[in-house]
């Protein structure tokens, strides 16, 4: 558990590399690591910030956004871990 929102979302994502994760499920997988839970607001901002950072890319696909963590993202999650 942790209170780095940030650090949540990536450990998410690099816990399913190299594949990508639907949104939704990013979100649950996110919460659980949190020590408290983010509103869907919060959520969606901290994905427009990784992904303005370049740590996570986003894919809309018929299926939904999916969520991938990017080599920046895995140095991040480096330092933050």
């Amino acid at each position: 558990m942790t209170k780095n929102r940030h650090l949540a979302i990536l450990r998410a994502l690099g816990a399913v590399h190299p594949y990508m994760i639907p949104e939704d499920s990013l979100f649950a997988d996110a919460n659980i690591r949190m020590s408290v839970p983010l509103s869907y607001t919060d959520f969606r901002q901290l994905l427009t910030d990784l992904e303005q950072k370049r740590r996570a890319v986003c894919i809309d696909s018929e299926d939904g956004r999916k969520w991938k963590i990017t080599d920046e993202g895995k140095a991040r999650l480096a330092e933050l871990a």
